[in-house]
Formats: structure tokens, sequence, C-alpha cells
């Protein structure tokens, strides 16, 4: 069974590495194994199963072997990264215009009168609201990619605990001010 297993290696993207598989599948015959395999030229790809069967009595009886194609699975995956390296690419550009010019807005708000420095505040929680989302896009295709997982986000207690009082200052802020803005409007 090994050989004519072996003898397709030459017909796959990595045939090195599913020859050392079948080899470890035939000396490893109680474990159960989940491999993918593309073949070559055609982007096809494939997925095998395999669990060892017993008998009542707990012996060795053989092995069971499943293959299914999981070429649609692949194309999802590739188009899902670029559809998220496309939006993320896409945000990015106009909010780094949006935050640089609100920079420099804020450097002349002394010269604002209060209607403008509310419309900057508004302006500055949904340009940091809008960061905040694309990061979290990026965050979750990183962490749903194959062995993916979240970046180390290493910070300091003080850092949290000043990140979030600035949040909560300006939440309480926002608060206030959509309050006096919705009691002009009526």
């Amino acid at each position: 069974m090994i050989d004519r297993l072996l003898s397709i290696a030459d017909r796959l993207t990595e045939p090195a590495r599913y020859r050392a598989r079948m080899r470890e599948l035939a000396v490893a015959v109680d474990a159960q194994t989940s491999d993918e395999f593309e073949l070559a030229g055609t982007g096809r790809c494939f997925r095998g199963y395999t669990s060892p069967v017993v008998d009542p009595a707990g012996r060795l009886v053989g092995r069971v072997w499943t293959l299914r194609e999981v070429t649609a699975d692949r194309e999802l995956d590739r188009m899902r990264d670029a559809f998220v390296a496309t939006v993320s690419h896409e945000l990015r550009t106009p909010l780094t215009s949006i935050s640089g010019f609100l920079e420099m807005m804020e450097d002349e708000e002394h010269g604002i009168g209060d209607t403008g420095r509310t419309y900057l505040e508004v302006i500055r929680r949904s340009t940091d609201r809008l960061h905040g989302l694309v990061e979290d896009l990026l965050l979750i295709a990183q962490i749903e990619k194959p062995g993916g997982r979240p970046p180390s986000r290493r910070r300091s207690r003080s850092s949290l605990r000043s990140t979030a009082r600035r949040r909560c200052a300006a939440t309480r802020a926002g608060s206030r001010r959509s309050s006096t803005i919705s009691s002009r409007t009526r």
C-alpha cells in the first residue's frame, strides 16, 4: 500500500514532505492524522485523513483513509486575505490624511469657537474608532490564519491605566457634548 501512495509523490508540489509523511504513517500505524497536499501545476488541494481501525478486542486491523478536495477552501482563504489587505490599505490611506489634518486643526484649536471644538472632538473620536476597526480587522485575519496567533502586545499596567482613563474621559466628554448638541436641536 505504501508503495502505491509514494508513487504519486512527484505529481505534488512538495514531494519530499509527502514522501516523509507517508513513511511516518507506515511506522505510526495507530496514529490519527490529517495532512494537506497540492497537485503540481493544477492548484488542486487535497486533505487526507487517516485513522486506525481496531477490532472489539482492541487489536489493530487496518487503517481508514479518506481524501477530500479542499481547493475551494484554499481559494476562499486567498480571496479573504486579498480582501483584508485591500480594505486595510484603502482605509488606512485616507485615515492617515484625516489624522494629519486633524492634528494641524488641533494646533489651531484656540482660534476656533465652541462649536468648532465640538466638531473636532467628534472627528477625533470617529478617526480613533476607524483606526481601531482597521487594527481589529487585521488582528482577526491574523488569528484566523492556520497557526495564527494574536501579536504579543506587552504594555505596562500604568500604560493600560492611562489609556483607559483617556478613553473614559473622552467618552464622558462626548456624552456631555452629545446631550448639549441634542438639547440645542430640539
